[in-house]
């Protein structure tokens, strides 16, 4: 008998937004971990590399460190929320080289969540994460 015909190729890769606070889908999934790696003082895109072909996901989150107008004291950190939530682009990840990793290392669903929005509409920021997304030249994955 002849061979049984090739796998399908895999989906391209494509961009959503989500409320993963409801809803998740998982095989392996990089959820939340962006940050929290760097926060931890490692590089996510070699935490994405080293399990290339093991996530089916990888969650994306940007992250910026805030401090309001004048000199941060140590104080700061207790009245204030220091670390917030950032549009894709806008925050302190290297989201570009964290997309390409992704995309390399097979990622088929890259969801993106913006816990909170600190008083802009929720629209405008998705609006600023795909625009981002565009210029990092990923248009086509959206």
């Amino acid at each position: 008998p002849p061979p049984p015909p090739p796998p399908p190729p895999p989906p391209p890769p494509s961009f959503f937004f989500n409320d993963t606070s409801t809803t998740e889908i998982y095989t392996l999934s990089l959820h939340d971990a962006l940050p929290i790696f760097q926060r931890a003082g490692q590089d996510p895109v070699k935490w994405i590399k080293r399990l290339a072909g093991r996530e089916d996901m990888v969650h994306l989150k940007d992250y910026r460190i805030y401090f309001p107008d004048g000199q941060p004291t140590p104080e700061i950190f207790h009245k204030e929320q220091c670390i917030q939530f950032a549009e894709i682009g806008e925050g302190n990840l290297d989201m570009k080289a964290i997309i390409e990793a992704s995309v390399e290392g097979g990622a088929i669903y890259l969801p993106i969540e913006q816990d909170q929005t600190y008083g802009k509409d929720p629209f405008d920021c998705i609006r600023t994460s795909v625009k981002n997304i565009c210029d990092m030249g990923f248009e086509k994955y959206l």
